[in-house]
C-alpha cells in the first residue's frame, strides 16, 4: 500500500514494475515550467521595453522578481519530484526486503508427510540449522513386524502380505521388502519390513 501510494504521488499507475518517470512530465513540474516560461516572455518583453525607455524600471524589477520567483519554484518542482521518485525507490525496496523476509520465514519440508514432533515453539527465536519439526514419510509406511522364530523359515523378501489396521475392515496389501539376517538376541524374533 504504501508502495502504490507512493507511485500514485509520481502519478505512476497504483501497480506494476516500472518505477521510471520523466520528472519534467510531472504535473507540478510543467505547471511550474510553464510559469517560468511565461516569467521568461515577460522579462525579456520588458527588459526591450525598458531599453526603448517605454516602460519603467520599476516594472522591470516586477518582472525580475517574478521570474526569481517562477525559477525557484520550477527548481523546487523538479526536488520535490526527485523526491517523491526516490520515496518510490525507497517503498519498492521496503517491499522487496519484506517480500525475503516472507520466503525466509516459510519452511517447507523437501517431502509430504505427517508432523511426529515439534521441536520449536511459535514465536521462539532459532539459529540456523535448528530443526523445527520431526517429519514422518507415511508414503510409503514402513511396516516393522516380529516373527516368531518357529515360522522364520517362512518368511522371505517379496512374499505379499494383508495388513488391517485396528478395528478398520480396509485391508491394505504389500510385499515384506526387508529382512533382518539374524534373530534378535533378546526375544528370538526375526524383524521384518514392509512398505505399505
Amino acid at each position: 500500500a504504501a508502495l502504490a501510494q507512493a507511485r500514485a504521488r509520481v502519478g505512476l499507475p497504483l501497480d506494476g514494475d516500472d518505477d521510471e518517470i520523466d520528472l519534467l512530465k510531472t504535473g507540478t513540474v510543467q505547471q511550474a515550467k510553464a510559469l517560468l516560461e511565461e516569467a521568461t516572455k515577460n522579462r525579456k518583453r520588458i527588459r526591450e521595453l525598458v531599453r526603448d525607455k517605454i516602460s519603467s524600471q520599476a516594472e522591470l524589477d516586477t518582472v525580475e522578481a517574478a521570474f526569481t520567483v517562477a525559477a525557484n519554484n520550477f527548481q523546487n518542482a523538479q526536488e520535490d519530484a526527485r523526491e517523491r521518485l526516490a520515496l518510490v525507490s525507497q517503498r519498492r525496496a521496503e517491499l522487496d526486503l519484506a517480500q525475503q523476509q516472507l520466503a525466509d520465514s516459510s519452511v517447507v519440508a523437501p517431502f509430504d508427510g505427517i508432523i511426529q514432533r515439534r521441536e520449536a515453539s511459535l514465536g521462539e527465536f532459532l539459529q540456523t540449522g535448528t530443526p523445527l519439526l520431526v517429519v514422518a514419510d507415511v508414503d510409503p509406511l514402513r511396516l516393522r513386524l516380529e516373527v516368531p522364530e518357529r515360522e522364520s523359515l517362512r518368511v522371505r523378501a517379496g512374499q505379499p502380505i494383508h495388513v488391517t489396521v485396528g478395528e478398520s475392515t480396509k485391508i491394505y496389501d504389500a510385499e515384506i521388502a526387508r529382512v533382518s539376517p539374524m534373530l534378535s538376541q533378546s526375544n528370538r524374533m526375526l524383524v521384518v519390513e514392509a512398505d505399505v
